[in-house]
């Protein structure tokens, strides 16, 4: 059934002739393009990057340097030093994963203690309503 689906996906963007275009592939079992590790495929963002829970940037775009100084927080610098962070309009979300309990993420565009007080540092929290602040890992867009 899955191979008769994707024949007809395929025969669909051969008439529409899409097959063969930039930015359009199937999926064909290999490593999803959210897993694979590198930069971010985003052309008109200023910067963006998916964190693992523990602070990693599994891919990246923009992004100069993060830093995890405590559970639950990630403080994010960027390579542009034109970008204000306190202008920005920074959109977040929790990465969904089998093991991802309901929680919560914030973007503060204003200094916080737990960064710095640094002007130039974006900082994120996550956690759940019954832990609090805890390690989880989260999309973040700078549009």
């Amino acid at each position: 059934m899955i191979e008769i689906l994707k024949s007809g996906v395929v025969a669909g963007m051969a008439v529409l002739g899409l097959a063969g275009a930039p930015g359009v592939a199937l999926a064909d079992g290999g490593p999803a393009a959210h897993d694979r590790p590198g930069l971010a495929a985003v052309s008109s963002a200023q910067a963006s990057a998916k964190v693992a829970a523990d602070g990693t940037l599994v891919q990246s775009k923009g992004i100069k340097s993060l830093t995890k100084p405590a559970a639950g927080v990630y403080c994010v610098r960027f390579l542009d030093p034109l970008l204000k962070v306190d202008e920005l309009t920074p959109v977040a979300t929790l990465v969904a994963t089998g093991s991802t309990p309901w929680g919560i993420v914030m973007a503060r565009t204003t200094p916080s203690v737990e960064c710095g007080n640094r002007a130039d540092t974006l900082s994120v929290y996550t956690g759940t309503a019954a832990v609090g602040r805890s390690d989880l890992p989260f999309y973040l867009l700078i549009p």
